[in-house]
């Protein structure tokens, strides 16, 4: 997985994707969350309240880790 970041960071995307498809989606996930983790801060500072993700992070953790343990089984066949 960590060569899958490093690809990604190269903006090699299809290595990426061939070396490991659950590290490139979750690199670009948590690339994407920068900007929207600034964006909370800023709701913060303004005095709203912050939105909570934790359903989608953890529909998202539970989804990139039962992909992971399919392409593992998928390899041993």
């Amino acid at each position: 997985m960590t060569r899958s970041f490093i690809y990604i960071v190269r903006l090699q995307l299809a290595s990426a994707w061939s070396v490991q498809p659950i590290g490139a989606i979750l690199a670009i996930l948590l690339a994407a969350s920068i900007p929207y983790r600034a964006w909370q801060i800023d709701r913060l500072r303004r005095g709203h309240n912050i939105r909570s993700t934790t359903r989608i992070e953890v529909a998202v953790v539970i989804t990139l880790a039962l992909s992971a343990y399919a392409r593992w089984a998928w390899t041993l066949i």
